[in-house]
């Protein structure tokens, strides 16, 4: 198992102990897949990094930066479709 590959188990299980769930349950429902192929592939942080300092998106609601940039990712890769 590469160490990219652990970081993504040991990150599911912590969250999922946090949430009070299953790793299973936490990845297939808190975790967006494509989050988790980009980390993988070694795109994830770059853009993330990118786009932290950027001016957020206009919403009804405060999201901090490193959020902004996981939602902007989300909606530039085609898996957020509706206007939030």
């Amino acid at each position: 198992m590469t160490d990219a590959r652990k970081n993504v188990v040991a990150a599911i299980k912590a969250t999922a102990q946090s949430l009070g769930n299953t790793p299973a349950v936490c990845r297939r429902s808190y975790v967006h897949p494509a989050v988790i192929a980009a980390y993988l592939d070694g795109t994830l942080i770059p853009k993330l990094d990118e786009w932290k300092g950027k001016p957020r998106a206009n919403t009804s609601w405060r999201l901090r930066p490193v959020e902004a940039a996981v939602l902007r990712f989300l909606k530039r890769a085609g898996h957020v479709r509706r206007k939030l």
